[in-house]
């Protein structure tokens, strides 16, 4: 990946990430390592689905990448008013905990890409690229009554 700063074009094109985990070191070097990719912006980070759902509602991030175990709000919860609300156009679950059956509930809740932690960081980025990609094809593809979605998705 290239440190240089991108231009113009590209700089309208960045993803804007909400990092939400509860433990320090993970926000800290998700945020280093994501921003290095020009493509990419982290725009702030959240210890707590509570927190998570406020910057979510005040920034407006293209993509949430949201851990599921934290204090007060957990991952899935936060994850269904963020999606409920329509404060960001897509949920990236990543966490430790990968079994069957929180892939399903994050699937109810109404994440678009499950990962578990430790995943390799350019699976990470392409997995950001693609579900933001994916949230803009839906957001602009007619519905079947003809009618195109509004930003967030919505009829």
């Amino acid at each position: 990946m290239s440190l240089r700063a991108p231009l113009a074009a590209e700089a309208e094109a960045r993803i804007r990430i909400l990092i939400v985990d509860d433990a320090d070191e993970v926000r800290r070097d998700l945020s280093m390592v994501l921003q290095l990719a020009p493509d990419l912006e982290i725009v702030a980070e959240a210890v707590n689905g509570i927190e998570a759902v406020a910057l979510a509602d005040r920034l407006r991030p293209d993509i949430v990448l949201m851990d599921l175990r934290l204090p007060g709000l957990d991952g899935f919860e936060a994850t269904e008013q963020i999606r409920k609300r329509g404060l960001a156009k897509g949920v990236i679950m990543l966490t430790i905990y990968d079994e069957p059956k929180n892939r399903a509930r994050a699937e109810r809740a109404g994440v678009d890409l499950f990962l578990a932690k430790g995943v390799d960081i350019g699976i990470l980025a392409a997995g950001i690229r693609q579900v933001g990609e994916s949230c803009m094809e839906k957001r602009n593809r007619p519905t079947e009554e003809g009618e195109l979605r509004d930003h967030d998705g919505a009829l």
